[in-house]
């Protein structure tokens, strides 16, 4: 067991756009080292830029990944503490139909 305490959230989002500075503001007043989103339904680009810049509080670094496919939703961001060391690590995985 670790000695230290890095209180954490999860979050299903279905679309941030709508409410961003609501998730920015909740991260801070509860003071959250970290905070997984799932379900942004953001891409890499227009206003889902501005929407992640919003999403990131003062302090705070982030890493989004939207869904890979064409299909709508889907997407997954990281919102942490900038005194936290942090890095992406791909996955690679096959997936099987039956």
């Amino acid at each position: 067991m670790s000695k230290y305490n890095m209180p954490g959230f999860l979050i299903n989002a279905c679309w941030v756009k709508n409410m961003s500075i609501f998730i920015s503001d909740y991260i801070t007043s509860n003071s959250f080292d970290i905070l997984a989103i799932t379900e942004t339904w953001l891409s890499k680009s227009g206003d889902s830029k501005i929407c992640l810049k919003e999403l990131n509080p003062k302090e705070y670094k982030i890493f989004h990944t939207p869904r890979q496919s064409g299909k709508a939703g889907g997407g997954v961001a990281i919102v942490y503490r900038n005194t936290i060391s942090a890095r992406v690590c791909r996955v690679f995985h096959k997936v099987y139909t039956i």
